[in-house]
């Protein structure tokens, strides 16, 4: 089975200025793009260390100057935090300025805090979020907008900024593991990434199979179907896994400043959830492929796209560099061949 990659990233917080991140992320995803990789999927927080990139659109328009082949996805868009139409001549925009490189994914937003500071009450985000994308939708595709909701009313807005190719057959991404979800996932035709344990994915992608089987032909799915992980490699492995370390528990700790200010729930001092689902891959070359080789069996075969975090926490860019220089030439290409077998259990 031939496995595709693509890359993840949050552009958390680092401890140089916020310029040289961008700078040091945009050399990356220029790299990514030259080395054929798939798709480049940005994040989208606001208000928290975690996420730097609070326009994803903005960042993307950046680099789809610089790249030429690398798809560009935010996932995913946090949809009530934007107005509809507004969003929707952005991402026209950036499709044009891409030449038809875009693909996004949507959601309420999974932190509520974040939607609490704007002004949101997170009990209404999922109303707010299918309303709004009914209405993105009708504006990337159509002539002109009439809807009349809870949230928006609009009469006959002319939309002047097109996308490059009509989005309708490019699939949405999904991140969500509720497996009515997974399964109209699997009817639409769009794409699957997840964290989870190998051994949920293949439960999780079986249900993509059942949804998918209900209005495509027989057989695999054509769509990516796709797991993320942060991997970090050297070329010993404690000191792989030493500096693996290093950098998820910067990463990590972004990620928990929200719940540490406002509310102790959820998120704080337990990583827990990243290590029981083998979300961190730290190692040398030879134990990287060997490890993602097992996930990939685990996960039933049914997995054909694989997502590292490269960059994360206060890993300096020379370290990222060199870690995904082992991961493409050493790691990679045995994947990438089509004659490479996934056994899967009886």
């Amino acid at each position: 089975m031939k496995v595709d990659f693509g890359v993840v990233d949050h552009i958390d917080f680092q401890s140089i200025p916020i310029h040289q991140t961008f700078d040091e992320r945009v050399e990356q995803i220029t790299q990514y793009d030259r080395d054929g990789f798939y798709a480049y999927h940005l994040t989208e927080h606001h208000f928290t260390p975690h996420g730097l990139a609070s326009s994803p659109v903005a960042f993307l328009s950046a680099v789809s100057r610089l790249t030429t082949q690398l798809k560009l996805i935010p996932t995913v868009l946090v949809l009530p935090t934007y107005h509809p139409l507004r969003l929707a001549e952005e991402i026209g925009m950036l499709d044009q300025l891409s030449h038809g490189r875009v693909e996004f994914g949507i959601g309420q937003g999974v932190v509520p805090h974040e939607l609490s500071l704007f002004g949101i009450n997170p009990t209404e985000a999922r109303d707010m979020m299918t309303e709004n994308f009914e209405i993105l939708m009708k504006a990337l595709d159509g002539e002109s907008v009439t809807h009349r909701g809870h949230y928006h009313r609009f009469f006959d807005v002319p939309m002047v900024m097109k996308p490059h190719r009509p989005f309708a057959d490019r699939g949405l991404w999904i991140v969500s593991a509720r497996p009515e979800a997974v399964r109209n996932a699997g009817r639409k035709g769009d794409h699957i990434l997840t964290i989870l344990h190998p051994a949920k994915v293949n439960a999780l992608l079986e249900i993509y199979q059942e949804g998918w089987n209900e209005t495509h032909e027989q057989g695999p799915p054509t769509t990516k179907l796709g797991i993320t992980r942060h991997v970090f490699l050297a070329d010993s492995q404690s000191e792989a896994e030493a500096r693996g370390e290093f950098g998820f528990g910067g990463w990590f700790d972004n990620h928990s400043s929200m719940w540490r200010r406002y509310d102790h729930s959820r998120g704080v001092g337990d990583d827990s959830p990243y290590r029981n689902n083998k979300a961190m891959i730290f190692g040398t070359p030879d134990y990287v492929r060997a490890e993602l080789q097992a996930q990939l069996e685990e996960a039933g075969g049914h997995v054909n796209y694989v997502v590292p975090r490269f960059a994360f926490g206060n890993l300096t860019q020379e370290e990222v560099m060199r870690s995904y220089t082992l991961f493409r030439d050493e790691v990679m290409p045995h994947f990438r061949k089509e004659e490479v077998s996934v056994s899967v259990a009886a």
